[in-house]
């Protein structure tokens, strides 16, 4: 069933990229004894991927196996392959309690193909604006800048409780103002 519906994605949506995570653990799970059964099902993820000429795009979310910077590497160096790449979510690493660019991105730039604008303060936990939270979204995209990454940036506007009252095109405007606000500092060019 699996290996159909990942012929079905790549052929009828005609994309190279397919978004996915690390699997959701059974309610009050231990992360590290679901180790296996993760690294398992996300090689054979990337076997099929493979054949298929798909490249999936593993994001770090939290609460999951991948949620932290070494079990992303983890899993990525499992499978080595370039149908696994991984898409950076700074805001998702804050809420993990990682810090993103002393810790996390030095770990992981080389798998980054995708990055997610998305900015969390660490107190309270919550998603903000990128560049007034934890997540060092300025000091990412001027890394970013350096290595000539020419790759995506999806702006993620999870704003619900920063800004509780407004419309969700609101946060979306929001979201992409901040981003706008942080390339222009980072001096980078946007399309």
């Amino acid at each position: 069933m699996r290996r159909a519906a990942a012929r079905y994605t790549s052929c009828k949506l005609n994309t190279p990229y397919i978004r996915i995570f690390s699997f959701q653990p059974p309610k009050g799970a231990n992360l590290d004894e679901c180790r296996d059964k993760v690294l398992r099902r996300m090689k054979h993820f990337t076997d099929v991927a493979e054949q298929h000429g798909v490249i999936l795009i593993l994001e770090n979310d939290c609460g999951l196996y991948g949620s932290k910077d070494d079990r992303c590497v983890e899993i990525l160096q499992h499978c080595q392959s370039l149908s696994l790449r991984f898409a950076f979510d700074s805001g998702n690493f804050v809420k993990d309690d990682v810090n993103t660019m002393d810790d996390a991105y030095p770990k992981l730039a080389e798998y980054t193909d995708y990055v997610h604008i998305k900015d969390a303060t660490s107190l309270p936990k919550q998603f903000v604006p990128a560049g007034e939270g934890d997540g060092d979204i300025l000091r990412l995209l001027i890394a970013l800048k350096e290595r000539k990454y020419d790759g995506f940036l999806s702006v993620e506007p999870h704003l619900d409780h920063y800004l509780p009252h407004a419309s969700n095109p609101k946060r979306a405007v929001t979201a992409i103002r901040a981003l706008k606000d942080l390339l222009i500092r980072a001096d980078m060019q946007w399309i």
